[in-house]
């Protein structure tokens, strides 16, 4: 039903002219509706799929009988290097001042 779907909303007049059973009568407006009506129905045959017994065979882990431990691992790192800024003797802090006002 997907593949069908997707291919109708992305090209639907390649879609109608592949798949319309009903390109003989323009008057209907159909542009693929009826294959995608069929398909539908297809799918809801072979549906066989039930959802409660689902639900209820499947075991859901809760919070009250799912335990789990996050372990943070912390270290106390110490840093190996050591960066020495090779300007820093040559900045002159004595122009580094507020005005002077006269």
């Amino acid at each position: 039903m997907g593949v069908y779907f997707t291919y109708y909303l992305l090209d639907n007049e390649g879609f109608t002219e592949n798949f319309c059973q009903n390109q003989d009568k323009p008057e209907m407006h159909c542009d693929g509706k009826c294959k995608l009506a069929d398909v539908a129905s297809e799918n809801e045959k072979n549906n066989d799929f039930n959802f409660e017994k689902f639900a209820t065979d499947f075991n859901w882990i809760t919070h009250e009988n799912f335990s789990y431990s996050i372990f943070l691992k912390q270290q106390n790192t110490q840093h190996k290097f050591y960066h020495r800024n090779p300007y820093w003797e040559k900045i002159h802090f004595a122009i580094f001042h507020p005005p002077i006002f006269v």
